[in-house]
């Protein structure tokens, strides 16, 4: 889980306890340069959105779950403003999205694991990687691949337990790391596995409550042999 993807995590489960208006997804099509090729495409620029809720696994509900990603018409995806890539990281990255390889991905597998193969051209560790290989189960779950489902969350559960095993003991990316990786395992099937995850776990600090939880409704679910992604139930105010 890079910096990035434990601030998306934060914010989400933060806005997830907050009330919400029903607000859709609105979008402008603004006109972008691909940093890797040079092609002109028009970006999807997300304008408002709107999330109803939070799952144990950390996926939003709502629309906020389902936005697109900013993506060039050789298939390369951005995951951060064009001009913030260095010209070492282009190339980098060209040789990778010209390739037989990358190309296939396009067909064979989730946008998002795209994303995976870009971001370990760029020397990114698979400990970084979880909150990517997340969102490819999530896309694989939409388009009801649970044979792509299940292989990336067996490896996003693998990236979980490298970053837990090389962060601060409960520091909040430490907790988010691991109350997913419990749910991912969970999902699947490896009930024994999630509760002795959650059995390991401290008692989390006051201002960390929220995880405990987390915890003991993925617990319930576990012991229960239940394998379906469930919404997180917020305590009563």
């Amino acid at each position: 889980m890079g910096s990035g993807s434990v601030r998306c995590a934060l914010f989400l489960l933060v806005a997830a306890m907050a009330p919400h208006a029903a607000q859709a997804t609105t979008i402008s099509l603004v006109p972008a340069t691909c940093p890797v090729g040079g092609e002109r495409y028009e970006r999807i620029q997300i304008n408002s959105t709107s999330q109803f809720g939070i799952r144990l696994d950390l996926r939003p509900v709502g629309p906020i779950a389902y936005l697109p990603w900013d993506e060039c018409p050789n298939g390369f995806i951005l995951t951060r403003k064009a001009e913030d890539y260095s010209p070492d990281d282009i190339d980098k990255l060209t040789p990778l999205v010209e390739s037989a390889q990358f190309q296939s991905l396009r067909t064979s597998d989730m946008p998002a694991m795209r994303v995976v193969a870009e971001e370990r051209a760029l020397g990114t560790s698979d400990a970084e990687l979880a909150g990517y290989l997340m969102r490819a189960a999530w896309e694989a779950e939409d388009a009801q691949r649970q044979d792509l489902r299940l292989r990336y969350l067996a490896q996003a559960t693998d990236a979980f337990a490298k970053y837990v095993a090389q962060s601060e003991k409960n520091s909040e990316p430490w907790w988010l790391a691991q109350i997913q990786r419990a749910d991912v395992l969970r999902q699947l099937g490896r009930h024994e596995e999630s509760l002795r995850v959650l059995g390991s776990l401290p008692t989390p600090g006051e201002d960390l409550a929220i995880f405990a939880v987390y915890a003991s409704q993925i617990r319930a679910a576990a012991m229960a042999a239940d394998s379906q992604p469930r919404e997180f139930k917020p305590p009563s105010p």
